[in-house]
């Protein structure tokens, strides 16, 4: 039992497995606002007890803090992931996951304590390309992002690399070599289609780039290339277009990994529908919800900052805006609010 909320654990059922699930009950009778969050890309637990995450654990922070705010959380170890079963976390393909998130979203509205009209959705990184996607068929009160990105998964991973790089001690006209090797790299791999041995074959330049080094046979990042390719086809901006509800684009002063006008390019694509979006920049938080004096900093450190729950606040006080019949939620309208671009200082 944590202060001012109750844990549980469950088992939620999906294409015959079972997928471990947890979730935060505030105190008091009735029914209650609830949020489901949608994981960045790692095959990390996540249903462990929040009181004993560690200390700088920002994603155990940011969830503790929505749960003392009075609202239900959920959230589910994808397949393969912790105890939950199915198959292989590397070898899962997107529509198995994307069934997983809907099946989590409609046991969230279920529930029993839960107001099936106040249900809102949180993706963070990854979570974020597909919270547009769920949000079309599961019909949200709101959607929350924070640290995803507004591009084609091939152009978010030659940034990231891009910024990686210039982090680096090599010298610039290699930087310049090795993002563009990069980007070439993650086209082949992603849009194209390529197998990484045909890839080498005709560009034997990019079986020693920088990037290279994360692939390993069919998997990028510890997992299959399928499941990017199917990321590659998803068309960010008519995902976007196409949600009804509200939305709260944030981004971390000091994350590196995605790109700082990301949920302006969000914002934008949804201007032209009318739709509410609100833009926030987080001073100080990088992208995994950790206090940095810096980028750099961040890079260098990451893992080792200080977990902060702003980015929970600026969402809590959006959520209960629109709660009160705010259509904008607090804080700024579309395109009111600077975020900065990411610098090496």
């Amino acid at each position: 039992m944590a202060e001012g909320f109750s844990e549980e654990r469950d088992w939620l059922p999906v294409r015959g497995d079972r997928l471990r699930a947890a979730r935060t009950r505030p105190p008091g009778a009735g029914r209650h606002p609830a949020l489901l969050f949608l994981p960045g890309l790692g095959a990390r637990s996540l249903t462990g007890p929040l009181d004993a995450a560690p200390p700088n654990d920002g994603v155990a922070s940011l969830l503790r803090a929505f749960a003392d705010a009075g609202f239900v959380t959920l959230r589910v170890d994808p397949s393969g992931v912790g105890e939950s079963g199915g198959p292989a976390f590397v070898d899962a393909d997107l529509s198995a996951e994307l069934d997983g998130h809907r099946a989590a979203f409609e046991a969230l509205r279920g529930s029993p304590f839960v107001d099936p009209e106040r249900v809102f959705l949180f993706g963070h990184s990854l979570g974020g390309v597909l919270a547009p996607l769920l949000a079309q068929g599961c019909g949200p009160c709101g959607v929350i992002v924070y640290g995803t990105t507004s591009r084609a998964w091939s152009e978010c991973l030659a940034d990231t690399a891009r910024r990686q790089l210039a982090f680096s001690t090599i010298a610039d006209a290699e930087v310049t070599i090795e993002s563009e090797r990069a980007a070439r790299l993650y086209r082949e791999l992603l849009r194209a289609g390529s197998s990484f041995a045909r890839v080498t074959t005709d560009h034997p330049d990019l079986a020693r780039c920088v990037a290279a080094a994360d692939v390993r046979g069919e998997h990028l990042h510890g997992r299959s290339l399928v499941y990017f390719r199917e990321l590659e086809r998803i068309d960010l901006e008519r995902a976007w277009r196409a949600v009804a509800a509200p939305v709260l684009a944030l981004h971390g002063e000091h994350d590196w990994v995605v790109s700082a006008d990301d949920p302006r390019r969000i914002a934008g694509f949804r201007a032209a529908t009318g739709s509410p979006t609100c833009v926030r920049a987080v001073p100080g938080l990088d992208h995994d919800f950790q206090r940095h004096p810096s980028c750099l900093a961040s890079y260098r450190n990451r893992g080792r900052g200080a977990a902060d729950a702003a980015a929970a606040a600026i969402a809590v006080d959006w959520m209960r805006d629109l709660l009160a019949g705010n259509a904008l939620g607090s804080g700024a309208a579309t395109g009111d609010t600077a975020v900065p671009e990411a610098s090496n200082e």
